[in-house]
């Protein structure tokens, strides 16, 4: 996927959202790849109140 499509589908709540760690370096929760990779047509992000309540 190209980054301008990981970019809206991150926004439209159908890819997960990712974490800057450096100006360079965007990372991803593995968890919620994994679930992306899993049932990419029906994934939704879980914001990210819930991912906190849950240790993720």
């Amino acid at each position: 996927m190209s980054r301008e499509t990981v970019r809206q589908r991150e926004l439209e709540g159908r890819f997960p959202r990712a974490s800057r760690l450096t100006q360079r370096c965007t990372v991803w929760s593995n968890r919620e790849l994994h679930r992306w990779m899993a049932d990419p047509l029906n994934y939704r992000a879980v914001d990210a109140a819930n991912q906190t309540a849950e240790g993720a």
